[in-house]
Protein backbone atom coordinates (compact mmCIF):
# COMPACT_ATOMS: atom_id res chain seq x y z
CA UNK A 1 0.00 0.00 0.00
CA UNK A 2 1.26 3.50 -0.85
CA UNK A 3 1.46 5.38 2.30
CA UNK A 4 2.59 8.73 0.63
CA UNK A 5 -1.53 9.34 -0.17
CA UNK A 6 -2.91 12.49 0.69
CA UNK A 7 -4.04 12.68 4.26
CA UNK A 8 -7.43 11.00 4.86
CA UNK A 9 -7.17 9.00 1.48
CA UNK A 10 -7.40 5.63 1.48
CA UNK A 11 -7.30 3.48 -1.05
CA UNK A 12 -7.42 -0.84 -2.75
CA UNK A 13 -6.26 -2.62 -4.89
CA UNK A 14 -8.96 -4.52 -6.98
CA UNK A 15 -8.41 -7.94 -7.27
CA UNK A 16 -11.35 -10.53 -9.17
CA UNK A 17 -10.53 -13.51 -5.92
CA UNK A 18 -8.08 -12.48 -3.31
CA UNK A 19 -8.79 -15.35 -1.31
CA UNK A 20 -8.39 -18.34 -4.02
CA UNK A 21 -5.20 -19.17 -2.32
CA UNK A 22 -6.85 -19.09 1.30
CA UNK A 23 -6.51 -22.57 2.86
CA UNK A 24 -10.14 -23.75 2.49
CA UNK A 25 -9.65 -25.39 6.09
CA UNK A 26 -8.69 -22.41 7.99
CA UNK A 27 -11.09 -19.90 9.38
CA UNK A 28 -11.77 -16.34 8.04
CA UNK A 29 -9.80 -14.29 10.96
CA UNK A 30 -12.26 -12.02 12.72
CA UNK A 31 -12.08 -9.13 14.95
CA UNK A 32 -14.98 -7.47 17.00
CA UNK A 33 -15.28 -3.65 16.73
CA UNK A 34 -16.59 -2.21 19.72
CA UNK A 35 -19.61 0.40 18.87
CA UNK A 36 -18.03 4.05 20.52
CA UNK A 37 -20.13 5.90 22.39
CA UNK A 38 -21.18 9.72 22.41
CA UNK A 39 -22.68 11.98 25.25
CA UNK A 40 -26.55 12.21 23.60
CA UNK A 41 -26.31 16.14 24.43
CA UNK A 42 -23.13 16.31 21.80
CA UNK A 43 -24.01 17.71 18.54
CA UNK A 44 -21.47 15.73 16.40
CA UNK A 45 -20.12 17.24 12.98
CA UNK A 46 -18.86 14.10 11.95
CA UNK A 47 -16.32 11.49 11.95
CA UNK A 48 -12.55 11.84 11.85
CA UNK A 49 -11.66 8.42 13.41
CA UNK A 50 -12.96 6.03 10.59
CA UNK A 51 -9.76 3.88 10.99
CA UNK A 52 -11.02 2.84 14.31
CA UNK A 53 -14.23 1.21 13.01
CA UNK A 54 -10.97 -0.88 10.67
CA UNK A 55 -13.96 -2.04 7.46
CA UNK A 56 -16.86 -2.81 10.31
CA UNK A 57 -18.55 0.38 8.76
CA UNK A 58 -19.26 0.64 5.16
CA UNK A 59 -20.41 2.56 2.29
CA UNK A 60 -23.55 1.39 0.08
CA UNK A 61 -22.61 2.66 -3.38
CA UNK A 62 -23.55 2.02 -6.85
CA UNK A 63 -21.96 2.16 -10.18
CA UNK A 64 -22.29 2.59 -13.92
CA UNK A 65 -18.66 1.16 -14.67
CA UNK A 66 -17.36 4.78 -14.55
CA UNK A 67 -18.29 6.38 -11.17
CA UNK A 68 -19.02 5.14 -7.58
CA UNK A 69 -22.15 7.10 -5.90
CA UNK A 70 -22.84 6.54 -2.25
CA UNK A 71 -26.26 5.80 -1.24
CA UNK A 72 -25.62 4.74 2.53
CA UNK A 73 -24.30 2.76 5.27
CA UNK A 74 -24.08 -1.09 6.01
CA UNK A 75 -22.01 -2.93 9.07
CA UNK A 76 -20.43 -5.85 8.58
CA UNK A 77 -21.86 -8.47 11.15
CA UNK A 78 -20.24 -11.16 10.06
CA UNK A 79 -17.50 -12.16 7.31
CA UNK A 80 -19.40 -11.43 3.92
CA UNK A 81 -22.61 -10.31 5.33
CA UNK A 82 -23.59 -6.56 5.76
CA UNK A 83 -26.45 -5.71 7.31
CA UNK A 84 -28.28 -2.51 5.52
CA UNK A 85 -31.30 -0.76 5.07
CA UNK A 86 -33.84 -1.25 1.87
CA UNK A 87 -34.14 2.22 1.43
CA UNK A 88 -30.78 2.55 0.44
CA UNK A 89 -30.85 0.83 -2.96
CA UNK A 90 -34.51 1.22 -3.44
CA UNK A 91 -34.60 3.79 -5.97
CA UNK A 92 -32.33 2.11 -8.21
CA UNK A 93 -33.39 -1.48 -7.99
CA UNK A 94 -34.74 -1.86 -11.40
CA UNK A 95 -31.59 -0.97 -12.96
CA UNK A 96 -29.62 -3.13 -10.52
CA UNK A 97 -31.50 -5.90 -11.35
CA UNK A 98 -31.18 -5.31 -14.95
CA UNK A 99 -27.64 -5.10 -14.31
CA UNK A 100 -27.33 -1.39 -15.44
CA UNK A 101 -25.97 -0.97 -11.80
CA UNK A 102 -24.09 -2.73 -9.79
CA UNK A 103 -23.54 -2.43 -5.90
CA UNK A 104 -20.07 -2.41 -3.74
CA UNK A 105 -19.39 -1.79 -0.06
CA UNK A 106 -16.45 0.18 0.84
CA UNK A 107 -15.01 -0.23 4.31
CA UNK A 108 -12.58 1.83 5.56
CA UNK A 109 -10.02 0.11 7.32
CA UNK A 110 -6.49 1.30 9.56
CA UNK A 111 -3.11 1.78 7.55
CA UNK A 112 -4.87 3.89 4.75
CA UNK A 113 -6.52 0.87 3.61
CA UNK A 114 -9.71 -0.37 2.35
CA UNK A 115 -11.87 -3.01 1.49
CA UNK A 116 -13.97 -3.57 -1.55
CA UNK A 117 -16.77 -5.70 -1.45
CA UNK A 118 -18.97 -7.26 -4.71
CA UNK A 119 -22.66 -7.28 -3.47
CA UNK A 120 -23.34 -10.91 -4.64
CA UNK A 121 -27.07 -11.19 -3.61
CA UNK A 122 -29.39 -9.14 -1.48
CA UNK A 123 -32.54 -10.08 1.08
CA UNK A 124 -34.83 -8.32 3.17
CA UNK A 125 -37.94 -8.89 5.12
CA UNK A 126 -41.11 -10.04 2.83
CA UNK A 127 -43.33 -7.32 5.06
CA UNK A 128 -43.61 -3.84 3.10
CA UNK A 129 -42.77 -1.77 6.26
CA UNK A 130 -39.56 -3.21 7.01
CA UNK A 131 -36.35 -1.63 6.17
CA UNK A 132 -33.76 -4.16 7.08
CA UNK A 133 -31.82 -5.44 3.92
CA UNK A 134 -28.91 -8.34 4.34
CA UNK A 135 -26.12 -7.94 1.38
CA UNK A 136 -24.53 -11.06 0.47
CA UNK A 137 -20.66 -9.82 -0.17
CA UNK A 138 -17.80 -11.11 -1.99
CA UNK A 139 -14.14 -9.50 -1.32
CA UNK A 140 -12.49 -7.94 -4.59
CA UNK A 141 -10.13 -5.93 -3.21
CA UNK A 142 -6.25 -7.09 -2.35
CA UNK A 143 -5.29 -8.63 0.93
CA UNK A 144 -2.19 -8.67 3.20
CA UNK A 145 -1.15 -11.89 5.00
CA UNK A 146 -2.26 -10.23 8.31
CA UNK A 147 -5.89 -9.92 6.54
CA UNK A 148 -8.66 -10.13 8.98
CA UNK A 149 -12.27 -9.22 8.53
CA UNK A 150 -13.69 -6.64 11.09
CA UNK A 151 -17.11 -7.09 12.58
CA UNK A 152 -19.68 -4.96 14.63
CA UNK A 153 -21.87 -7.89 16.60
CA UNK A 154 -25.85 -8.20 16.72
CA UNK A 155 -27.84 -8.10 19.75
CA UNK A 156 -31.32 -8.98 20.31
CA UNK A 157 -31.34 -6.98 23.38
CA UNK A 158 -33.64 -4.18 23.89
CA UNK A 159 -31.51 -1.41 25.78
CA UNK A 160 -34.68 1.08 26.61
CA UNK A 161 -33.31 4.54 27.88
CA UNK A 162 -29.99 3.88 27.07
CA UNK A 163 -27.67 5.60 24.45
CA UNK A 164 -28.04 5.13 21.10
CA UNK A 165 -24.88 6.09 18.84
CA UNK A 166 -25.57 6.58 15.09
CA UNK A 167 -22.72 7.14 12.63
CA UNK A 168 -22.65 6.34 8.43
CA UNK A 169 -22.20 7.51 5.44
CA UNK A 170 -24.43 9.78 3.65
CA UNK A 171 -24.04 11.24 0.11
CA UNK A 172 -27.76 13.29 0.25
CA UNK A 173 -27.63 16.68 -1.32
CA UNK A 174 -28.19 16.85 -5.08
CA UNK A 175 -24.73 19.08 -5.57
CA UNK A 176 -22.74 16.41 -3.44
CA UNK A 177 -20.09 14.66 -5.27
CA UNK A 178 -19.79 10.91 -5.21
CA UNK A 179 -17.83 10.55 -2.13
CA UNK A 180 -18.65 10.01 1.70
CA UNK A 181 -19.70 12.39 3.57
CA UNK A 182 -19.56 11.46 7.12
CA UNK A 183 -22.62 11.53 9.80
CA UNK A 184 -22.85 10.63 13.41
CA UNK A 185 -25.22 11.38 16.19
CA UNK A 186 -26.63 9.98 19.23
CA UNK A 187 -29.80 9.72 20.80
CA UNK A 188 -31.77 7.56 23.53
CA UNK A 189 -33.90 4.86 22.74
CA UNK A 190 -36.89 4.77 23.84
CA UNK A 191 -39.09 2.49 22.29
CA UNK A 192 -38.45 -0.76 20.33
CA UNK A 193 -40.71 -2.29 17.64
CA UNK A 194 -40.96 -5.75 17.83
CA UNK A 195 -42.88 -9.13 15.66
CA UNK A 196 -43.57 -12.28 16.74
CA UNK A 197 -41.52 -14.95 15.26
CA UNK A 198 -44.40 -15.85 13.15
CA UNK A 199 -45.14 -12.78 11.13
CA UNK A 200 -41.92 -11.86 11.04
CA UNK A 201 -41.48 -14.76 8.55
CA UNK A 202 -44.23 -14.36 6.68
CA UNK A 203 -44.19 -14.04 3.19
Amino acid sequence: MDQDLPQGVHAFSPVDNPLADWPKEAPIPIRLVGPGFAPASAVPEGVKNWDYYDGAIVMVGITDGETYTVEGSGVMVAPGLVLSATHVLRDHADAIANRKLRVYCIGVRSGRRADLWAVRRSLRYAEDNSDIMFLGVELNSEISADWYVSCLAISTRAPIGETLTIVGYRCDRPDALPEPLPSSGACALSAVASREPGEMNRA
